[in-house]
């Protein structure tokens, strides 16, 4: 079975070279896979906040190891990094609304 920062380092790496990759946007397909793929929806509250957490801390990690290697790489993980964050936010706030 896949550890949680596998889970989301291989999704990074997809979303990363998917063709409709775009810095600063994430697409509405992407949002539904990475909402997917972490199980979102499945997770109570502190559980979704756990998530947040793994994958800023995931990702800030492979920002870090790129940034003296390949800083075009590194600021890609910090674009995911925001971007997958920005999902779990989302999560977060339909939640919100439907109490």
């Amino acid at each position: 079975m896949e550890t949680t920062r596998k889970i989301i380092l291989n999704l990074a790496i997809k979303y990363m070279n998917d063709e409709k990759y775009s810095p600063h946007i994430i697409a509405k397909e992407w949002i539904d896979k990475v909402t997917e793929t972490l199980k979102l929806r499945e997770l109570d509250d502190i559980a979704l906040a756990n998530m947040w957490d793994m994958v800023w801390l995931t990702l800030k990690d492979q920002y870090h190891y790129y940034s003296e290697r390949n800083s075009n790489l590194a600021m890609k993980y910090l674009d995911v990094q925001s971007a997958f964050t920005e999902v779990i936010n989302a999560e977060a706030r339909r939640r919100r609304g439907e109490q």
